[in-house]
């Protein structure tokens, strides 16, 4: 109708009825060894994250009303992950 393809009721009724449900083929594969979570010492990323938040806390130490502006320029990230940074080490 209108040039748009259109399904019977009958067809989706069937389909739903018929398809896969809970734990079928979602998630993680079987037999899968990752179990527990990544090692942090063994990412270079999140060491990374790890001194800019030192650096961070340290900014904080010596200015307490640093802004999340000047943290993202003296860091080089958005003014929002600074904000996320602070209120982090804030908590």
């Amino acid at each position: 109708m209108c040039g748009v393809p259109h399904w019977y009721r009958r067809t989706i009724l069937d389909w739903d009825a018929n398809r896969a449900g809970a734990g079928a083929g979602a998630g993680r594969p079987k037999g899968s060894k990752d179990s527990r979570p990544r090692d942090r010492a063994a990412d270079p990323r999140l060491s990374r994250a790890d001194a800019r938040k030192d650096r961070v806390q340290a900014m904080l130490a010596h200015d307490p009303r640093i802004t999340a502006a000047a943290v993202a320029e003296a860091e080089g990230i958005s003014v929002r992950q600074a904000h996320r940074i602070i209120n982090s080490l804030e908590s």
